[in-house]
């Protein structure tokens, strides 16, 4: 092979390729490992969203039974108010 370097260039070549295919099968590999954390990334966000969606929907009905329950509340207020007012001799 010495005195033939065009071979010597062939199987320089041939090497670098299989050690790029073996480079390549490793990148792949890692990109797949990528993809599954990715993938595993993306439902946590999911439920997270999930969660916050679940949280804003339930602040919302405890703000509105918060209000009827102030309404009834100033309501009987306002009524003890008068009862007590008219026991006492006022209005």
């Amino acid at each position: 092979m010495e005195n033939r370097p065009d071979l010597k260039l062939v199987a320089e070549l041939e090497n670098r390729i299989k050690d790029l295919k073996i480079e390549n099968e490793i990148l792949k590999s890692k990109n797949i490992d990528l993809s599954e954390d990715v993938k595993h990334l993306k439902y946590k966000c999911f439920e997270k969203d999930s969660s916050i969606v679940d949280i804003m929907v339930n602040n919302n009905d405890l703000r509105k039974e918060n209000n009827e329950l102030r309404a009834m509340f100033d309501f009987i207020k306002d009524r003890l108010e008068k009862f007590a007012g008219s026991y006492h001799g006022r209005n």
